[in-house]
């Protein structure tokens, strides 16, 4: 590996903050003052039904309904169309369905037939996507997540003990929080936000409520820098595999060159170019994809749907990377 080092700069970048706190703590609240201070345009996704919609007589934003099942394709999908449609911020309210919601992928995962713990091959390459994406995206976006809510006893100003509710971390796959920029822990009675995790430097020993004021100050933070190019969406999947780094300038022909008719053949009804160059150049048998989706399934790929057939091609991708990189 050649190994080349270069002067290290500061780059203007779009900030991805997670709040976090039990239900009642004011996430969403919180996080349309913090995106009003971050932009004009402001699109919120919403799982929540209609709570939603409970602020809008007091902030100006978009709104988008995401329903089960809470796949993370469906939220990639948002992404996209939130940096395509020129939105300042993006809040995803909430991150928690895409991994403990209704279609959620632990419960895909507990739907998956075969070995539990050999089957998070196929769901990590997922979530791992849906991370990734945040991370990379173009747009600001603050991600709520739901607390994972316990009681205990605290005293309160009558100096009686009385219950209250906490969130013990964030509910969601371990160690989201720690991809953000700043992960701050909302606390339900006082409304004010905690820094569990600040790269920003903004928000230590500052114990208050999160407002518009937060907001400028993080775009100050985040535009002190020179412009820089944001990486695709394809470099940045490699950069999360370390054994692909001579893949662009090795095997790119390689990957790209499809082993398959240019027509639709095997009967995916979407995406099925890609999921058969990346089944291909993971080195399986092309005669033997229908079989494997008829036993994965109990359907042929005809009868797949879209959020399915890209979930596989996200899979067979990860493999077929793993493959190229000589694992």
């Amino acid at each position: 590996m050649a190994i080349q080092a270069k002067k290290a700069v500061k780059y203007q970048i779009k900030v991805k903050i997670a709040l976090m706190g039990p239900s009642g703590s004011g996430k969403t609240y919180s996080a349309l003052r913090l995106a009003g201070g971050c932009g004009a345009k402001t699109l919120l996704v919403n799982t929540e039904a209609d709570r939603g919609y409970l602020y809008a007589g007091k902030f100006d934003y978009d709104i988008v309904d995401l329903t089960a099942p809470y796949t993370p394709e469906k939220y990639i999908e948002i992404i996209d169309y939130a940096e395509k449609e020129g939105y300042d911020t993006l809040i995803i309210d909430s991150g928690t369905h895409e991994w403990s919601g209704r279609g959620g992928l632990l419960e895909v995962h507990g739907n998956m037939p075969g070995n539990s713990y050999t089957n998070w091959a196929k769901i990590t390459p997922r979530h791992n996507a849906f991370v990734d994406k945040i991370l990379y995206s173009k747009v600001n976006i603050i991600v709520c997540l739901r607390g994972k809510d316990v009681y205990v006893m605290a005293e309160n100003e009558r100096g009686k003990q009385t219950p209250k509710k906490e969130g013990l971390g964030a509910d969601m796959r371990a160690n989201f929080e720690y991809e953000m920029m700043a992960t701050l822990m909302i606390d339900q009675q006082s409304h004010i936000a905690v820094p569990m995790k600040d790269n920003t430097g903004l928000f230590e020993n500052r114990f208050e409520m999160l407002t518009e004021d937060h907001g400028k100050l993080l775009m100050q933070w985040a535009n002190d820098g020179i412009v820089a190019e944001q990486p695709n969406w394809a470099q940045m999947q490699y950069q999360y595999y370390p054994q692909q780094q001579g893949y662009e300038q090795q095997q790119v022909q390689q990957y790209q060159q499809p082993q398959v008719p240019q027509q639709p053949v095997y009967g995916f009804p979407s995406n099925e170019l890609e999921i058969m160059t990346a089944w291909n150049t993971a080195g399986w048998d092309p005669n033997g994809v229908n079989g494997y989706i008829q036993a994965r399934y109990n359907r042929p790929p005809a009868q797949m749907t879209a959020e399915e057939c890209y979930a596989l091609m996200i899979e067979f991708q990860s493999y077929a990377q793993q493959k190229l990189g000589g694992n």
